[in-house]
């Protein structure tokens, strides 16, 4: 599954994905991060975890399969309803 910036943006504001105080502060100052940062390693590790258990119960809800792609799409289009985010 993608693990780039958008989809942790897109899990954590629909708290999945929960950052500690220290991450938080760095995030909202703008640091700017290395790709094998421990933090950026650690969000993407979570978010590919997450997006396995969505995935997962996706598939058992409805009985489709649905590639990571399809359910990068969604997760999109779900951020995009605000009243939700």
């Amino acid at each position: 599954p993608a693990a780039d910036c958008r989809i942790p943006q897109i899990l954590k504001g629909l708290g999945v994905l929960r950052f500690d105080a220290a991450l938080e502060r760095k995030i909202k100052t703008g640091h700017v991060f290395g790709l094998r940062d421990p933090e950026v390693c650690a969000i993407r590790a979570m978010t590919i975890e997450a997006i396995g258990h969505i995935k997962l119960r996706y598939e058992d809800r409805y009985g489709l399969n649905i590639t990571c792609a399809e359910l990068d799409g969604r997760l999109y289009l779900l951020s995009r309803n605000h009243q939700l985010m």
